[in-house]
Formats: C-alpha cells, structure tokens, sequence
C-alpha cells in the first residue's frame, strides 16, 4: 500500500468567521451551485485545490484559509466541474479532524505584471 500525501485544500471565508472556525472548527453549510441548470445542493465545507480561483469580496473582509487533508480521506466527496482546480464538498468532521487551517498568504497580482516595463509610468 503506498501513502497518500496530503492535499493543501483552501477555503474562503470572511475574516469575522475565521474566529469561530479557530475556535469551534468549520460548521457544515449548504450550498447550492448553479451550473446552468437547475443547480445542485451540497452539504459540508466547500475546499478548492488551487488558490487561483479565490475571488476575494472587495471591500477586503476575507480570507483565505488552508488545510492539509489526504486525498484518500476526501475524494468521495469531489464535485466534478468543468473548472480546472478541483471542488470538494467535505463534511466538516472531516475537515476538523484534519485541522485547525492557517491563513494563506495570497498574492492577488501573481505574476501579472512580469514581462511589463513600468518605468514609464
């Protein structure tokens, strides 16, 4: 048997409710996504496998927390989209198992403005 390492999943949240999450650990929620039809209903905690997705609120009142979970653990819980990062729906006893995340640094800019000269500007 080989070992599964473990997958850092993300999950948005906004920064008032990530006290709670360190406190109480994540609650499962409901979520309906709309995928151009009638949309489909998940419980649990909604994880992504790729940051570049996050689109944080505007007004700066978010965050982006992390956690390492083994693919193995979570896999029967993957939503297949046609988006290129991965979608899980975990039952938040799952998730808190694996827990307390961190707080992910995220660079919104990437590397955006790599090959622009600015000098100019």
């Amino acid at each position: 048997m080989c070992k599964m390492w473990p997958m850092r999943l993300f999950h948005q949240t906004k920064t008032q409710d990530a006290e709670s999450i360190w406190n109480d650990g994540f609650r499962d929620s409901e979520v309906i996504v709309d995928d151009g039809c009638a949309g489909e209903k998940f419980v649990g905690v909604r994880l992504f496998d790729d940051p570049i997705g996050w689109n944080p609120n505007p007004d700066g009142n978010n965050l982006l927390l992390a956690v390492e979970i083994p693919e193995d653990a979570i896999s029967e819980y993957e939503w297949v989209t046609t988006v290129e990062a991965r979608e899980f729906f975990v039952p938040a006893s799952v998730v808190n198992f694996y827990g307390p995340p961190v707080v992910e640094e995220v660079d919104l800019l990437g590397n955006l403005l790599d090959g622009i000269d600015l000098s100019g500007i």
